[in-house]
């Protein structure tokens, strides 16, 4: 083997080839050694740039469990809020102080139900616009223990809705990058969502998204917080849905006026002109909220219409300027004076109780006039706040 090679490299050829591979060797050895020493003249400028610890130009801060700046801010306000709520963590308040602060909440709630609401544990999932505004009514009603969930940061366009953030927590002075705005094509699936502008409440209206203009965000926040609430103590809840029907309530303003016209003819024949004061709202208020957009009869709840309870003794027609050309006849019909019945139910009643002159006690049980008497007395309650 030793001899092959002696013989290779005694030749013109071998020569060559042992000249180039020792040439390429010393080349690469001193690009790897200047790649080398600029890799160490790097590091060690970078080392020398960090001033030392014990240098009173280095600026260090302690990191929390969440690896956030542990800092005390600047801020007094912001220190005094710290203090105050550290002493409050620490049980440094007396609790007469602690139920004074909440005395309305306690008079509302009662206090077993405040004592449930202090002692609960409530987590909160997003603490942006909605959220801030659900936890901070939280906290205020007396919960004392909050988890709070957040993957977002608080933005300059999320100022105008968020409950407690500031513009110092936003740091406006760190810029962005150059970008470019373009606009995007519309995807095809939102385009065969069809027209959804008919969904809107009035013309221009978001409805793909939800609306944060102005306050919307914090209502929702704290009608969400105030469900909370009265599910924590245990205060009854009896919501009453919002129904879009004004075609409905104007059927039945309709249906009103004219049984309140066959019933004033009873008593005078050629009256013309009868104008009713009960509006939509009033029906509305009656029928969804009153009762509960059911029959006060049977309990069915379609083809809903509102009709006197009883038969008036005399005309039921107040007239202003009687004989003038400003004359103004009116019915004396009040809130109180009306039930919820289907329209089948309410064309039996207006034949046998207003025409035929039967007895209510004949035509109905006693639990369902009890239970009408009771619908009408809640009536004249709010009638009184109806002026």
């Amino acid at each position: 083997m030793s001899g092959y090679i002696s013989n290779l490299i005694s030749t013109p050829r071998g020569q060559l080839i042992t000249t180039a591979v020792f040439s390429g060797a010393a080349v690469a050895t001193l690009i790897f050694g200047y790649q080398a020493l600029e890799r160490e003249e790097r590091l060690s400028a970078l080392k020398n740039s960090i001033p030392s610890i014990n240098d009173g130009k280095h600026h260090t801060s302690k990191l929390n469990s969440f690896g956030a700046s542990n800092e005390n801010t600047e801020d007094k306000e912001d220190a005094r809020n710290l203090a105050l709520a550290q002493r409050a963590q620490a049980g440094d308040f007396d609790e007469e102080l602690i139920l004074e602060q909440l005395a309305r909440n306690q008079v509302f709630l009662t206090p077993e139900g405040l004592d449930k609401l202090r002692k609960s544990f409530v987590v909160v999932v997003g603490c942006g616009g909605v959220g801030s505004h659900c936890t901070a009514s939280l906290a205020r009603s007396g919960v004392s223990r909050l988890r709070l969930i957040d993957f977002d940061q608080v933005t300059l366009s999320s100022l105008n809705r968020h409950s407690v953030a500031t513009l110092a927590d936003v740091e406006p002075r760190e810029g962005s990058g150059e970008g470019k705005a373009e606009l995007l094509p519309l995807d095809q699936a939102e385009f065969e969502k069809g027209s959804v502008g008919d969904l809107g409440v009035m013309p221009n209206f978001r409805v793909r998204i939800l609306p944060v203009l102005g306050t919307m965000p914090a209502i929702f926040g704290m009608t969400a917080a105030n469900h909370v609430i009265l599910s924590i103590t245990g205060y009854p809840v009896d919501y009453a849905p919002a129904k879009g029907r004004d075609k409905m309530y104007d059927g039945i303003v309709n249906y009103v006026q004219s049984t309140e016209e066959k019933l004033a003819r009873l008593f005078a024949p050629d009256l013309i002109g009868l104008r009713s004061p009960i509006t939509a709202g009033d029906v509305a208020f009656l029928t969804e909220e009153l009762y509960r957009a059911r029959s006060v009869v049977t309990g069915i709840p379609t083809r809903l219409t509102l009709i006197r309870w009883r038969r008036p003794q005399g005309i039921n027609v107040s007239v202003i300027g009687e004989g003038t050309s400003e004359e103004q006849k009116c019915s004396t019909i009040r809130l109180r004076d009306l039930v919820c019945m289907t329209k089948d139910e309410a064309v039996r009643h207006e034949k046998q109780i207003f025409k035929v002159g039967v007895p209510l006690e004949d035509l109905y049980d006693a639990e369902t006039i009890a239970r009408v008497e009771r619908k009408m007395a809640q009536a004249a309650e709010y009638e009184k706040h109806r002026w």
